[in-house]
């Protein structure tokens, strides 16, 4: 677990929003050459701990031969047009 449940129900009553997890994939094939922005992908985000937790361990499974690995972060979800710190107007068509 990369948060604490205390560190997450704090930020939980900081602001509306919705509490999400990130699954992450580090490409370790990339070499340490190659800027980290091009080694780190979200694969998706999901709404309950539980099921990023089980899908970074059948990820990591399945994948334990290639040089990636997969993790969950906790992160937030804004209504649209918010942010942590501001409320932006959302483009046309958006």
């Amino acid at each position: 677990m990369l948060c604490s449940q205390t560190h997450v129900e704090k930020i939980a009553t900081h602001k509306e929003h919705e509490s999400v997890y990130a699954i992450l994939r580090y490409d370790g094939f990339q070499g340490e050459l190659s800027a980290p922005e091009g080694s780190i992908t979200v694969k998706e985000v999901v709404r309950s701990r539980d099921v990023a937790e089980a899908e970074v361990t059948r990820l990591n499974a399945i994948n334990g031969e290639k040089d990636v690995r997969y993790w969950w972060q906790y992160t937030r979800l804004f209504p649209q047009g918010q942010s942590a710190v501001s409320q932006v107007e959302p483009r046309a068509g958006n």
